[in-house]
């Protein structure tokens, strides 16, 4: 496997893993593919390729020295294989290399796995936010300090 920044030819497979992991809640085709356009600006757009197929993705926002870490996604029958521990890292690693201090996110408080996996790629709970999603449940706040940029 490998992880790699999404191109246009990639926005098919993103939107496919992302409306099968967040049915009605998922991003639009045209919001997925405004992100990977806008890839190398601000926006990030991170693919996991795995026998020249996409089996999950990360899209994250920079802006200033915060990166917003707002969607790891992996294919369902790709899952506890490691994908997604791949795209947190390739994540922090660019964050990393746009000079930001601190990658944030939002998790889904009842979402263990998604928990367990950030927490164990070194994320901190630093806020709770009371119903934040639609169904009503809490989202969990997490941050992970990088550190002053190096030079």
């Amino acid at each position: 496997m490998i992880v790699r920044t999404a191109t246009k030819h990639d926005v098919g497979a993103v939107v496919d893993i992302e409306e099968r992991g967040f049915g009605r809640q998922a991003w639009s085709a045209q919001a997925v593919a405004e992100d990977v356009a806008g890839a190398s600006t601000a926006r990030v757009v991170l693919v996991a390729v795995d026998a020249a197929c996409v089996v999950g993705y990360a899209s994250m926002l920079v802006a200033g020295d915060v990166a917003d870490l707002d969607r790891v996604v992996v294919s369902a029958r790709n899952r506890r294989r490691g994908v997604g521990g791949a795209l947190v890292a390739a994540a922090v690693d660019e964050a990393r290399m746009r000079a930001c201090t601190r990658v944030m996110l939002e998790v889904a408080a009842g979402s263990q796995p998604a928990l367990a996996l950030y927490l164990g790629h070194g994320f901190a709970e630093v806020n709770r936010r009371r119903r934040y999603y639609a169904a009503g449940a809490d989202a969990i706040v997490l941050a992970l300090d990088l550190g002053a940029p190096d030079g």
